[in-house]
């Protein structure tokens, strides 16, 4: 009896919990159905335009028949399925709780013919190789679509600016191939063989030449530039930028209206039609809403005044710098509107400033995001502004130019978000400040080869990391070389091999040295030079430690320690050269430098001084005892719109003490001059005491006089022609310098920035004394022709 209830009851709860499992799929049948409730029934795959060329294996899907349905799972399939067909159609059907599924896919045609009609300057070739399309290869048509584009940009690119291209698909779908005709208009040839520039003075032209990008054609530079090209859309911007520039000269009703003509070469003559108007000046200025900040102090922000002449950027550089002025003492919300009224019969505008000042604000929070691999004290070292500052909004956007000028990301942005502090019994405004920062790859591994008139063929191997982290190696064997990022160090290794010089590098520096504003360098080196003769080569091995205290954006000084064991070793031995027991020992030094630098371009300044003086005492347990000072400036002026003047000089000095002479002083501490760094046109190191016609003894005193003029020729790649003149003298004598004994040079030559910013210079020079006495013998001192990497400034 209990047996038939407990089977019975048992029947009935198998009977009640299918009845609950099947109760979803029903619903979901005649509602929406839910991913993963649908059971997928079957699955079709129907192939179309398949043949010997195109066939591919049956497609391996993740939606599986027999399984859950899943619409990602679906939607990825579908992707897949788009990249390896030309298109593809689904149908999808859902019906008591099961999914059938139905695909039919086209497959990739196979190029038949390709027929290109039309072109006569551009060959077939390079069209079809610009589109990626061949006989017999599949035909991707995402890839055709997006390289149309692409010729159509290389038409456009050499001056064909009427170009048109279309292109017919004769596509067979059962069959499996498909043919292509490409249908080119090409037009004329858009070189600009004249540029007018009509209704402006003679100045003016001139100023408006350097500013717009279409320029003339010319047969000797455009085939290596790309300029003198029409393109309608850069004439169209040109016409802008003519007549913002005319706006702020003050002729505020200034039309720029560009015609071309064509002749029947298909040479355009592009002419900028130019209608400057009346010339505008200013009437009254006001300023409306100054209530916190004394008024002399905002007026002197203004960059116009009364009876100027009418220029937006003056009017508008004032309303920043009462912006940049408020912003200082924490109002950085005030909001500066400026209104023009002219006047109704003359050609005068009155400028009000209308000042909303707002609320002065302090710093509360700094949060940093996006640095996964920089330390956040890293960040915070090049912030000025710190929490429970007075909010200066300079001061916001240097912290966001200074992280830019690092290097270690790729994208910064410094913004102000409402404060989350709430000081207690406290009225005043806080905002915090957000740094979000995206990280760049900060290592660079190089191999280099190179020619230059001293070394002859030399190359090597640099390694350099600016976001270095030198307490990461602990970790390296657990977190992997990731831990050796992020510390805002730098590291540098070089190996250099040359003919004459080899050299080997290793540098490490540490900027806010243990949170302080001191920056900390190592470096290790090793040298051996053979350069200054062919009867020896003078090895070196050593290094340096050095400390710099950065007193302001301009001002610095630093302290250093080196070390270094000196030898020379002759290939055999004659009575003329240096003696080797005098040139081997050990050069224990300290010293301090102060240097200035106010340069507006670390790479290629064009304003500004950069200088400095160090001095150094070598005897501190070592085997010479001497001292060394070194003075140097460089002065860089702009003497024309785009020619820089360059002014640089050095004078150094070395004396001997204690047991040392001047003879005891080893050669890789004395001083050499000559060659295409310092005093072109003449002999490497040549310059000054010799121990024969070609070694030279190098000198215990030394000038170096150096002018140059330098205009660039073309800006991309840079490329600048230069004219020189050279002045150097070495001498034995302490402290002492004979300016009648100078050896003074001048030529001309090439700059220019190949292999990732290297500068190479190349160039020509005449030496104003070619020729010299030595032992009665007259001698040649001069190279004319020189070649390096780098330069004298």
């Amino acid at each position: 009896m209990l047996a038939s209830v407990y089977m019975r009851n048992k029947v009935i709860l198998w009977f009640t919990a299918l009845a609950l499992i099947q109760t979803p799929l029903v619903i979901t049948a005649t509602e929406t159905v839910k991913e993963g409730y649908a059971l997928v029934e079957s699955i079709t795959i129907t192939t179309k335009g398949e043949n010997a060329l195109n066939k591919r294996p049956q497609p391996k899907l993740k939606t599986k028949q027999g399984s859950l349905f899943s619409q990602t799972d679906f939607d990825e399939d579908l992707r897949n399925l788009s990249k390896d067909y030309d298109k593809v159609e689904p149908s999808v059907d859902f019906a008591n709780g099961k999914t059938i599924i139905s695909l039919v896919l086209v497959a990739k045609p196979s190029i038949r013919h390709i027929h290109v009609v039309g072109n006569n300057v551009v060959p077939e070739y390079k069209i079809t190789k610009t589109l990626q399309v061949y006989e017999n290869d599949l035909f991707c048509r995402e890839k055709f679509l997006k390289n149309i584009d692409d010729l159509r940009i290389y038409y456009l690119k050499r001056g064909y600016f009427d170009s048109q291209i279309t292109y017919e698909l004769d596509h067979n779908e059962n069959r499996g191939y498909i043919d292509i005709t490409i249908k080119i208009y090409e037009g004329p040839c858009g070189k600009i063989k004249k540029l007018e520039l009509r209704g402006l003075k003679r100045s003016e032209k001139a100023d408006v030449k350097e500013l717009i990008l279409t320029k003339q054609y010319s047969k000797t530079t455009s085939w290596f530039t790309g300029s003198g090209l029409y393109h309608p859309d850069i004439v169209e911007q040109d016409a802008f930028t003519i007549t913002n520039y005319l706006h702020n000269l003050g002729y505020a009703d200034a039309t720029v209206t560009p015609k071309r003509e064509v002749d029947k070469s298909g040479n355009i003559t592009l002419c900028m039609d130019v209608n400057k108007g009346p010339l505008y000046t200013l009437g009254h200025v006001h300023i409306e809403g100054l209530d916190l900040l004394p008024k002399r102090l905002v007026e002197k922000q203004l960059s116009a005044g009364p009876n100027d002449i009418y220029c937006p950027n003056n009017i508008w550089d004032g309303a920043q710098k009462i912006k940049d002025i408020y912003s200082k003492y924490g109002y950085i919300n005030t909001n500066i509107d400026v209104v023009f009224s002219p006047h109704a019969r003359q050609p005068v505008y009155d400028v009000t400033y209308q000042i909303s000042e707002g609320s002065p604000y302090k710093v509360g929070l700094i949060k940093i995001t996006g640095n996964t691999h920089t330390k956040h004290d890293v960040i915070l070292h090049e912030s000025s502004l710190f929490p429970g500052d007075t909010f200066n909004r300079l001061k916001l956007e240097d912290t966001e130019q200074r992280l830019r000028n690092t290097g270690y990301f790729q994208s910064v942005s410094v913004y102000t978000v409402r404060s989350q502090l709430d000081p207690l019994n406290s009225s005043e405004q806080y905002r915090d400040i957000f740094i979000e920062v995206k990280e760049t790859t900060t290592g660079n591994l190089g191999l280099f080869l190179g020619f230059s008139s001293l070394d002859n063929l030399f190359g090597g191997i640099e390694l350099s990391e600016s976001n270095f982290h030198l307490l990461g190696i602990h970790e390296l064997f657990s977190k992997g070389p990731k831990c050796l990022r992020g510390g805002g160090e730098y590291l540098f290794l070089k190996a250099n091999f040359g003919d004459k010089v080899t050299d080997y590098t290793v540098k490490w520096t540490k900027p806010h040295f243990l949170n302080t504003p001191w920056i900390l360098g190592v470096e290790l080196d090793k040298s051996i030079n053979k350069a200054l003769s062919k009867e020896y080569s003078v090895e070196t091995y050593g290094g340096n430690v050095s400390t710099t205290y950065i007193l302001n954006q301009k001002l610095k000084y630093g302290l250093h320690y080196r070390g270094s064991q000196t030898s020379l070793h002759k290939k055999k031995k004659l009575q003329t050269g240096p003696d080797p027991e005098t040139n081997k020992g050990f050069v224990s030094a300290a010293g301090v430098n102060l240097n200035y630098d106010s340069v507006n371009n670390p790479r290629n300044p064009t304003t500004g001084i950069r200088g400095g003086i160090s001095f150094e005492v070598s005897g501190l347990g070592g085997s010479y005892h001497f001292t060394k000072l070194s003075i140097n400036s460089s002065i860089y002026r702009k003497l024309t719109r785009k020619g820089v003047l360059k002014i640089k000089g050095e004078a150094q000095f070395l004396k001997p003490f204690n047991n040392t002479s001047k003879d005891g002083i080893p050669i890789s501490e004395r001083f050499f001059l000559g060659g295409e760094t310092t005093v072109r046109g003449y002999k490497p190191f040549l310059i000054g005491p010799k121990f024969s016609p070609t070694e030279p003894k190098g000198g215990l005193s030394s000038l170096l006089l150096t002018e140059e003029f330098q205009y660039p020729l073309i800006t991309q790649p840079s490329v600048s022609a230069f004219v020189f003149l050279d002045s150097g003298f070495v001498g034995l004598k302490e402290y002492t310098i004979r300016l009648k004994d100078l050896c003074s040079s001048a030529g001309f030559g090439l700059r220019f920035d190949v292999m990732n910013n290297v500068p190479v210079m190349l160039g020509f020079g005449w030496p104003f004394r070619p020729t010299e006495m030595f032992n009665n013998e007259k001698i040649d001192v001069s190279q004319r022709f020189f070649f390096a990497l780098g330069g004298v400034f």
